[in-house]
């Protein structure tokens, strides 16, 4: 075949799949889609053959999808039975009923103590570790208790996160340690329209946490925000929430967890007879270096066994990462992108940005093309963050060659079924597994299509959109329907 007839050959064949790829795609080329920006990237994983792609090379905000990079990443890098560890400890010495010295929590960057997320067995820590006192006969401790931390930086918000998002749940910050999701709940009583709610109690119970209540009662549902900053214990409640409610519970983020799970401690030890003779914790001062307990090692403390009462680990990687992948969890993905820093050899204490550059830096030397990234979280939350659908597909056919590729495509949830995708592509043939993100004006998925021996990596980003989502829904499964058609 002479030259000229290759090249005929060559362009006749790029038309046919532009073609093709246009009809697939012309579903958001609507007049509807005509402000808003469109990025799609569909690839086989049988050939590695692009199946559709539009402006996919584009960098665009993909909002929660952004959890996938982070957790793909803390999986390769930890590995699927990673477990964190938070030590309860002393200084001093036990001489018969009493503890001679001071009780001391060692954090380790668990974000799941007591979460929710957790196992049942779990959530009840506190009791368990002071069970651990009562068997060893301690009664009373002499000194304090008091918390170690330095595995993480005390800038505990990622640098592109708003004013308006500090002080709510779905922000709540990295700390050393997280305890019961570092979130609170708010019950409220309101009465008629217009009138301020009455706030109830605080679960968990936060006796230093002060709130300006400038609620009103009105509205269908929850528009109450908090507002204020990490470590500060003054909050401000905005908003409304519906009139008539006997219990209506809002959540904001717990101030500085470290120094609430002390206080947690002091009172379930008081609780379960065990007295505490040193003063009750305050604000100032309370992170401080446990000098009695901790010897210098090669490149971070190490603690000395006998001095160990517990070692309190987390469940497993694989499962903190189903529920991230699951229910869009970002106070958790953040504390992974700090613990890849932690395993690529980062001592502490490890920045927001040094997980984020971890992060990236794992991705680039597996040969992902970052040159569309802009990361300024782990989790999607800041609205600068933003990656191609292209470099997206990337990262998921890599993860589709990996010893963890059936553990990480099962912790994306089933699209019509679970998660956050349960309305979206019920009545698709084959599996559809998607990890969703929205903010205002985004609407993105990512995941994996399998129909038959047919199987594919999908990532489409829609930005600066004001079209209600049950047309892109019913859009987006056209589109995919269309997929093997």
């Amino acid at each position: 075949m002479d030259g000229w007839k290759k090249t005929m050959l060559l362009w006749l064949a790029s038309m046919l799949v532009s073609t093709s790829i246009a009809q697939d795609l012309s579903v958001f080329r609507q007049e509807a889609y005509r402000h808003a920006s469109v990025s799609v990237c569909v690839r086989s994983l049988n050939d590695g053959r692009t199946v559709a792609d539009y402006q996919s090379e584009k960098a665009m905000s993909p909002a929660s999808v952004t959890k996938l990079v982070t957790t793909a990443a803390a999986l390769e890098c930890l590995g699927p039975d990673y477990c964190f560890e938070t030590l309860l400890a002393y200084d001093g010495r036990i001489e018969g009923p009493v503890l001679r010295g001071n009780l001391w929590i060692v954090a380790g960057g668990d974000p799941s103590l007591g979460s929710e997320y957790a196992a049942a067995s779990q959530r009840d820590f506190l009791q368990q570790w002071v069970d651990v006192l009562r068997r060893r006969g301690i009664r009373l401790v002499e000194g304090q208790v008091l918390l170690w931390s330095e595995v993480f930086d005390e800038e505990p918000l990622s640098p592109g996160w708003t004013w308006e998002d500090m002080g709510n749940y779905y922000a709540a910050g990295v700390y050393g340690v997280a305890v019961y999701d570092n979130q609170f709940r708010l019950t409220l009583l309101s009465g008629e329209e217009g009138s301020c709610p009455e706030m109830l109690e605080t679960t968990p119970a936060l006796p230093r946490l002060a709130i300006d209540n400038r609620l009103r009662a009105g509205g269908q549902g929850d528009s109450a925000y908090f507002h204020g900053e990490p470590y500060s214990w003054q909050r401000l409640l905005t908003g409304s929430i519906p009139p008539r409610q006997e219990r209506f519970v809002v959540k904001g983020d717990i101030p500085d967890p470290e120094l609430c799970l002390v206080d947690l401690m002091e009172g379930e030890l008081r609780r379960q007879g065990v007295q505490i003779g040193g003063r009750p914790m305050h604000i100032e001062g309370y992170r401080c270096r446990a000098d009695k307990v901790f010897r210098s090692g090669d490149r971070r403390l190490q603690l000395s066994e006998d001095r160990i009462l517990l070692h309190h680990r987390s469940q497993p990687l694989q499962e903190i990462i189903r529920q991230i992948n699951y229910h869009s969890l970002n106070m958790f993905t953040e504390y992974l992108a700090r613990a890849v820093a932690r395993a690529q050899g980062c001592s502490g204490p490890v920045s927001a940005a040094q997980g984020l550059q971890a992060v990236q830096s794992f991705w680039e030397s597996k040969g992902i093309d970052c040159g569309s990234w802009f990361l300024k979280d782990a989790c999607g939350l800041a609205p600068q963050t933003a990656f191609s659908a292209a470099s997206m597909v990337d990262v998921l056919c890599y993860m589709d060659r990996s010893a963890h590729a059936r553990l990480f495509a099962r912790s994306l949830p089933q699209a019509g079924r679970e998660g956050t995708v349960r309305s979206l592509g019920a009545g698709l043939p084959g599996e559809l597994r998607l990890k969703s993100g929205s903010r205002t004006g985004v609407r993105a998925y990512a995941g994996y299509y399998t129909l038959g021996s047919r199987r594919y990596a999908i990532a489409f980003t829609l930005n600066y959109s004001k079209i209600p989502y049950a047309q892109v829904k019913t859009d987006l499964e056209r589109f995919i329907l269309s997929i093997n058609h």
